[in-house]
């Protein structure tokens, strides 16, 4: 029960605004800018999976090129 609990933690993603992103981005010093997907328009333009009803998506990871 707690690795189900660990890998449920640990996927989550978070669906704060953008202020909050920035803040976080801002705090933990990190060399990258946190999307933040109101609305899930680049979750659904990029097919990211989501659980069985739809409700969580998994967190994905894009590297620009």
């Amino acid at each position: 029960a707690i690795k189900k609990a660990c890998a449920f933690r640990d996927s989550y993603e978070n669906g704060d605004d953008l202020d909050s992103h920035k803040a976080f981005g801002k705090m933990f010093r990190l060399p990258y800018t946190l999307l933040t997907d109101e609305g899930n328009k680049v979750t659904k333009e990029w097919g990211v999976p989501s659980d069985l009803f739809g409700t969580l998506h998994g967190r994905q990871t894009y590297i620009p090129l």
